[in-house]
């Protein structure tokens, strides 16, 4: 694995989302583990592609799957968290983000205009 940048985090500019990798690779936050003067800032890692999401995931037990979801950014190419989920189930389909997913009877992406709070919400469910 090849780290392309490393930036540390300042007083307004501290995450992820505001911060532009070069292309092929996606920002991730490291926290330091210590540090002379806490409160510690996190370090803002550009990291290649191909270590994101479910390639870079541990196998799933039996009956799982693996999820992707997306991390809101700037950038063209995003973070995305991987979880296992059961298939069949809105945590394991990834919606395009103006729509919502919601069971009908199945998992389905429908068009809708999120509110501050589903925003809340599907920022939550990524961390």
């Amino acid at each position: 694995m090849q780290i392309c940048g490393i930036f540390i985090g300042l007083k307004g500019f501290e995450t992820c989302v505001d911060k532009f990798c070069p292309l092929g690779t996606y920002c991730e936050e490291r926290n330091i583990v210590s540090c002379g003067n806490p409160p510690c800032r996190p370090l803002l890692v550009c990291m290649p592609d191909n270590t994101k999401g479910c390639k870079s995931h541990p196998p799933c037990p039996a009956g799982k799957v693996c999820a992707e979801k997306l991390v809101p950014c700037i950038g063209r190419s995003c973070r995305k968290i991987a979880k296992c989920v059961l298939p069949g189930t809105c945590d394991a389909m990834e919606c395009p983000p103006s729509h919502k997913c919601v069971m009908n009877p199945g998992p389905t992406c429908v068009k809708t205009i999120l509110s501050a709070e589903d925003i809340a919400r599907m920022n939550e469910q990524v961390h």
